[in-house]
This record gives C-alpha cells, sequence and structure tokens, in this order.
C-alpha cells in the first residue's frame, strides 16, 4: 500500500518519493472514510490512523495529533481484539513522528499490556517484542528505557481468563 511505500523511501532518506506516496495514500484514505463514516472495514478503522502518520510524515504535527486522538477515540483497544490494536500502533508512530515522545511510547506500552496485541493480519503484524526489536520504524525510541519496558511487556506470554 502507499503509505507503506512512503514509509520505505522515508526509511531509505528519498523525502521527495516518501512524499508522494503520502499524499497520494492520503487522498485515498480520505476518500475511502468519506464513503462509510462508520468506520467498519479495515480501511475505514485505519483510515483516520494512516491520516495521523501520513500528517506526521509530512510535518503536519497539529493534524496527526489531532487525527490520531480521534483514531484512538474510534478504536479504543476494548472495541475489537484485532483492528484496535493496529490502529494504537499506526497512532504511535504518528505520535512518534511528530515529536511526541511521550504519547508514542504511551500508545504502544497500552498495547503492549493487551491481550489483543498481536494481529493476524500480515499487514499489521502487532506487537510482538520482536517487530520492536527488529523493525525500523521504531528506531527513533529504542535508546528509551521505557521502550527496553515495552518490549519485555510485549514478550511475556498472554494470559487468558
Amino acid at each position: 500500500t502507499l503509505e507503506k511505500l512512503g514509509r520505505i523511501a522515508r526509511f531509505r532518506g528519498e523525502k521527495e518519493k516518501a512524499r508522494g506516496y503520502f499524499e497520494s495514500a492520503r487522498q485515498i484514505f480520505e476518500e475511502a472514510l468519506a464513503k462509510n463514516a462508520e468506520h467498519n472495514s479495515w480501511d475505514e478503522s485505519h483510515g483516520p490512523a494512516y491520516i495521523a502518520e501520513i500528517d506526521a510524515a509530512l510535518g503536519r504535527k497539529g493534524d496527526a495529533i489531532r487525527e490520531g486522538r480521534k483514531a484512538v477515540e474510534l478504536w479504543p483497544l476494548k472495541r475489537n481484539a484485532v483492528l484496535a490494536p493496529d490502529v494504537a500502533i499506526i497512532v504511535a508512530i504518528a505520535y512518534m513522528w511528530s515529536g511526541e515522545r511521550d504519547a508514542a511510547l504511551h500508545q504502544l506500552a497500552e498495547v503492549a499490556k493487551s491481550p489483543a496485541s498481536s494481529s493476524p493480519l500480515p499487514a499489521c503484524p502487532g506487537l510482538s517484542a520482536g517487530e520492536l526489536k527488529l523493525n525500523p520504524v521504531w528506531d527513533e525510541l529504542r535508546n528509551d528505557p521505557r521502550f527496553d519496558k515495552i518490549v519485555a511487556e510485549a514478550a511475556k506470554p498472554i494470559k487468558l481468563e
């Protein structure tokens, strides 16, 4: 998907290419959201979160924070065990890219505590310790001791009740 290509271009330092991917992806998500105000399908549930990430990547901090808050309000972790954790993870990326390190770490910590932190969707690998340790998207947080605690929490076995 275009936002993933935008991430890759960003990691490679290809700023103009990343900008193009992100701007195109934003338009697609806006159109999908306009068609379905219920936010029930995957695209619609993740749309506000991806718009937050895209706005952060484009340097639109205020928009990114606003869209991120909207996304987690629409999809709190208790709403859906598959979709909501991924929404929170995408919002954490938006916060991180907006310079809101504390908010990003808070989002990740909440997901790591949740039994729903590992998504079966291949496009959204969830929040495993391996994902946190290896995915370059988290490089900006790796030197924070709170991140190490989140990795340790994500590595714990899921408690079934």
